[in-house]
């Protein structure tokens, strides 16, 4: 079979990691010297360390303890366990098969070889597992395991203590176990000689295996429309989340920032595993989202739950993974009937309102609506859409929004019906989640013109004003003319 180009270019990458994973440990293991007969007699055991590290730069292992690496997690990656092999009966094997008369080159080009065989041309951490197995089954005569140890039995948990360790002799050290899901690969062969030269603590040796691993560094947006103009998008300021690594616990929340003013949150050094985004407080005229749902795998790549809520969305921006997250706005109706006064039972047509914000009347500012829904606020009062009574007296408000549970606004009755007195109070209603979603409606009262009482003392004395306006109209005209004839 022809190899692509792409195929072609994997494998000499992938061959370059090995060879850049390698070099660490290879230099660290030329560093260490074997100890000499005119020195003082080491210890006929010792512990070895593993001290499990992700990433960073190259390691020079000298057998003692090196500041300035991270240390591995497993509650971040995954457990992982090491064995912790004697290859003295491989070693002579080998270096008979060779022309060796120096037996720190025949070590050197030893490990260089075992290395090779152990990881093979792979590059996934599933993949070199499977090939190391291979290789430890296909040596099981040549090879003596001493331990192994699990990070779930380690006190610190990337530590691993081989105690009561021959100090001489040929040594392996392998990753065993790892979670493929979590590492881009298993730490590369440790592959060391006892005793040796140089030890801090002669009974104590220190080596560092590293991983390389993947986190993700998503961020987060939180947009909406604006509640005061529901055309524009908005940035949402000061929404909370919890983060919560659903594969490690559960019930753990752990503490992110809020939303800045972008509406922006960054949520940094993500291992692999499964997660969700709770949100736990909304902002004010907005409803809060449900629960976001994802995957981090082990190359740092993010999926989104397929049942994600409505309005997120999980964009790759050039390497960085962004959630663009709507809220939305809590709108609400309520519906009201014009009617008389007195008897509610008559419904008026024609009356005229407004919608105001506020009942402060210098400061109000007036409803617009477009297509009967809510559309934003304006302080121009020309600007105001006018809402009218229809012919069973009935009108409604529609798409507000409301902040926390409800909010309280007012209508301004600018026209009153036929025959009835205008309203001069500034009527208050509510918008929450239930307004205008059952039977009730709000009666908007209004008062007929009438005269006073036929009877009463009213009616009298407007009889009594009109005839004496009268009589002294007459007499006036009486007393003009008379002077006019006299002339």
């Amino acid at each position: 079979m022809i190899a692509t180009k792409k195929g072609f270019f994997k494998k000499i990458g992938a061959g370059l990691m090995v060879l850049a994973a390698m070099a660490p440990i290879a230099l660290g293991m030329t560093s260490m010297k074997s100890v000499s007969a005119t020195e003082t007699t080491p210890p006929s055991e010792v512990t070895v360390n593993l001290h499990k590290t992700v990433d960073g730069g190259p390691i020079n292992n000298t057998g003692n303890i090196l500041e300035g690496y991270t240390p591995y997690s497993p509650d971040r990656y995954g457990n992982i366990q090491f064995t912790l092999y004697n290859v003295d009966d491989l070693y002579d094997k080998w270096k008979s098969a060779g022309d060796y008369t120096d037996d720190a080159k025949a070590f050197n080009d030893f490990k260089d070889d075992l290395m090779t065989k152990i990881q093979g041309n792979t590059d996934t951490t599933k993949e070199q597992l499977a090939n190391q197995k291979t290789w430890l089954d296909a040596n099981t005569d040549d090879i003596n395991e001493i331990a192994n140890i699990s990070s779930e039995d380690n006190a610190t948990p990337n530590i691993f203590k081989f105690n009561s360790v021959t100090n001489s002799g040929k040594y392996l050290a392998l990753e065993t176990y790892a979670n493929d899901e979590s590492v881009l690969g298993i730490s590369v062969p440790v592959i060391f000689s006892l005793p040796i030269h140089g030890l801090d603590k002669a009974n104590s040796v220190h080596l560092y295996p590293k991983n390389n691993v993947k986190d993700a560094d998503p961020e987060l947006i939180k947009h909406g429309k604006d509640w005061e103009n529901v055309s524009e998008d908005v940035k949402i300021q000061g929404v909370t989340f919890k983060l919560i690594q659903t594969d490690v616990d559960p019930e753990k929340e752990i503490d992110i920032a809020s939303t800045d003013k972008d509406g922006n949150i960054k949520i940094p050094n993500l291992a692999a595993g499964t997660y969700s985004l709770r949100e736990t407080d909304a902002a004010d005229y907005y409803a809060k989202i449900d629960e976001i749902n994802f995957t981090v795998d082990a190359q740092g790549h993010i999926t989104l739950d397929s049942n994600a809520p409505k309005g997120v969305e999980l964009k790759n921006n050039n390497g960085t993974y962004v959630f663009e997250v709507e809220n939305f706005l809590t709108l609400g109706n309520e519906d009201f009937v014009k009617v008389d006064g007195k008897n509610t039972k008559i419904e008026l047509e024609g009356a005229e309102f407004f919608v105001r914000e506020t009942n402060d009347k210098d400061t109000a500012r007036y409803a617009v609506f477009k297509d009967g829904k809510f559309a934003r606020w304006t302080s121009d009062e020309s600007e105001a859409t006018t809402i009218t009574s229809g012919a069973k007296g009935s009108f409604s408000v529609n798409g507000m929004p409301y902040k926390g549970t409800s909010s309280t606004f007012y209508l301004e009755e600018t026209k009153a019906p036929d025959g009835y007195e205008l309203r001069e109070d500034l009527i208050p209603f509510t918008i929450s989640k239930t307004s205008g979603t059952d039977e009730k409606t709000q009666n908007v009262k209004n008062n007929k013109y009438e005269l006073p009482t036929t009877g009463g003392m009213g009616i009298w004395l407007f009889v009594l004003i009109g005839a004496a306006l009268m009589g002294g109209s007459g007499y006036y005209y009486y007393k003009s003319r008379k002077n006019k004839l006299a002339e």
